[in-house]
């Protein structure tokens, strides 16, 4: 079986994680909320998504961009 894909942002630490199964790939840096407007925390759901990679792109290359 395939590791799932996910993504996992830290609201305190404005990061990214990009994890393969349990394994953190890399991170990035995010904006969140600011007090008057803030970001809850919970589960999101893409929706839209644009410049996906072909599938046959090695994760790796996706994770160096």
């Amino acid at each position: 079986p395939q590791e799932t894909l996910s993504v996992r942002v830290s609201l305190e630490r404005h990061l990214l994680g990009l994890y393969l199964g349990e394994a953190l790939v890399k991170e990035f840096e995010v904006g969140s909320g600011k007090p008057a407007t803030p970001t809850y925390p919970g589960v999101y759901e893409v929706k839209d998504k644009r410049g996906l990679p072909p599938a046959s792109t090695p994760l790796a290359a996706v994770a160096a961009a």
